[in-house]
């Protein structure tokens, strides 16, 4: 369960970063990779959230890189 709490704490704190310091992303939440699930019965497990994590973090990458 301490994974699981790491990694939502990364997961806000690289949103909170998306948010303040690159807005341009911010305004278009859909532009960002989701790979949480929306439908149907969800069970959110660490795996999921690493997925989501990860993902974050190369949409962040790509963009400063691009930038």
């Amino acid at each position: 369960m301490n994974r699981v709490r790491e990694l939502i704490a990364e997961i806000a704190r690289i949103t909170g970063d998306i948010e303040t310091r690159y807005p341009e992303l911010y305004r278009y939440p859909d532009e960002l990779p989701l790979t949480l699930p929306v439908e149907g019965e969800v069970n959110i497990d660490q795996k999921i959230l690493a997925d989501y994590l990860e993902s974050l973090q190369e949409q962040l990458k790509h963009h400063v890189e691009s930038h």
